[in-house]
């Protein structure tokens, strides 16, 4: 299972996922360097954007969905 699926769907998600997950929250909402933010939590810079581009998928689905159905959805890392 990729990081963002164990980080979704686990309830205990592992030590890595859980760094990938705070690694994408410094990345794309603090707009801090990738390589710094993944060096600082020692994951790899692959897994990271796997993890971003996971998300986005899964949040622009939500977002058709609701578009769609006209109900609200909520972002995963507000």
């Amino acid at each position: 299972m990729s990081a963002f699926g164990e980080w979704m769907c686990s309830d205990t998600p592992s030590q890595e996922s859980n760094l990938i997950a705070k690694a994408v929250h410094q990345v794309t909402k603090e707009g801090k360097a990738l390589s710094e933010v993944c060096l600082k939590f020692d994951v790899c810079e692959k897994e990271v954007v796997r993890f971003i581009i996971e998300k986005t998928e899964y949040e622009t689905t939500n977002t058709v969905t609701e578009q769609l159905s006209g109900q609200r959805s909520f972002d995963l890392m507000p």
